[in-house]
Parts: C-alpha cells; structure tokens; sequence
C-alpha cells in the first residue's frame, strides 16, 4: 500500500510539473537551437563552447555513446570535429520541448550536411538529440546533451550527389 502511495504521489508531482511545463513551452529559447547549429557552421570551438555550462558537471553524450564530462573533454570532442569536417549546413528540426522557469529542455532531430576536409568527400549525418539547458543570467547553457541514432536511418551515409 506504501508502495502504490508513493508511485500515485510521483505521478501527481509529475503531472503537476508537465502541466507547469506545457504552459510556459512559449517562453522556451527556440533561439537557442539556431545559435547551436550556427555554431557548428563556424567550426568554431570557442563559440560552441560558450553555449555549455562551465561546470564539471556538463556532459555530452555522443550517438557511438561516448561521454564527455566537463567543457575540457567537450571541448577536445568539438576540436576533433572541426579539425576533420566541414559542416556546411546544420539544421535542428524540434521533436518536443518545454521550459520550467530558469530549466528547459529539447528533443530534436539533427542533420549536418559535412565534407570530410582529406578528400572533400560528402557525407549526411542524421541523430536525434536532447538538451537539458539551464538559464545563466540571461542566457541559455547546455547542461547536457545527448544524441542518439533513429530506427531505421543510417548515422553516417554517403550525400547524394
């Protein structure tokens, strides 16, 4: 009985929350997700890392399923990025959102056109993503991210010529 007590109290609480969440998803930082793939368009590390949280805490979860913890290990992950690919264009395609107060989050489907920068060859990168974001003053941070493939889409293919 405890037991069942304790779920119907996590289940208001969760109700209670979403219902907070769904009512204030207007407020949510849109913004934010084109500033995020700008970023990638400029290989620019410094750039990319003023949208993650400066805590040690911050993690990014690539969708291989590496983790980096930390704007260090984060940071070397985007340099080696930058250092192999061009991305020419980046688009952020919203799944699901929502905002509660200075903690927001979304879900979206990412895809980078890229050029490998060895021999200029063409690849599409498809993931869906997530970021838990967290206002600082008056700006959005990632606190973490995490991609992940899609049933049924290759990660990694060849562009279409």
């Amino acid at each position: 009985m405890r037991s069942a007590a304790c779920t119907l109290l996590v289940v208001l609480h969760f109700h209670c929350f979403a219902s907070t969440c769904a009512a204030a998803a207007d407020d949510f930082p849109t913004t934010f997700m084109q500033t995020w793939a700008d970023a990638w368009e400029s290989s620019d590390v410094d750039k990319m890392m003023t949208l993650y949280a400066p805590g040690k805490e911050t993690i990014a979860i690539e969708s291989m399923g590496h983790l980096r913890r930390g704007p260090a290990e984060i940071r070397k992950m985007y340099q080696g990025a930058f250092d192999e690919l061009i991305f020419d264009r980046v688009t952020l395609t919203p799944i699901a959102q929502s905002q509660h107060d200075s903690i927001a989050w979304a879900a979206y489907r990412y895809k980078a056109e890229i050029r490998l920068k060895s021999d200029n060859a063409k690849y599409v990168i498809e993931v869906q993503g997530t970021f838990v974001l967290k206002k600082e003053d008056d700006s959005w941070k990632i606190a973490m991210e995490h991609f992940s493939t899609i049933p049924d889409i290759p990660r990694v293919r060849p562009a279409a010529n």
